[in-house]
């Protein structure tokens, strides 16, 4: 779920942010940058209770 993001037009910025949380789990944060001018993400964070449900399937977060 998106709880947050800030949107520039493109004269301004060329990215725009993002952070939220997954549904019904609050604690399992995360933060995302996007450049659509590349068209890459440019940051992405995440707090240890998510990475630790994303480890515990069998991913590494970490591995791009």
């Amino acid at each position: 779920m998106i709880t947050y993001k800030e949107l520039l037009p493109e004269m301004a910025l060329d990215s725009i942010a993002m952070e939220g949380h997954v549904m019904e789990q609050e604690a399992q944060k995360f933060t995302i940058s996007y450049d659509y001018v590349d068209k890459e993400i440019e940051n992405f964070g995440m707090s240890p209770e998510i990475k630790k449900v994303i480890i515990a399937k069998g991913y590494d977060p970490l591995i791009k």
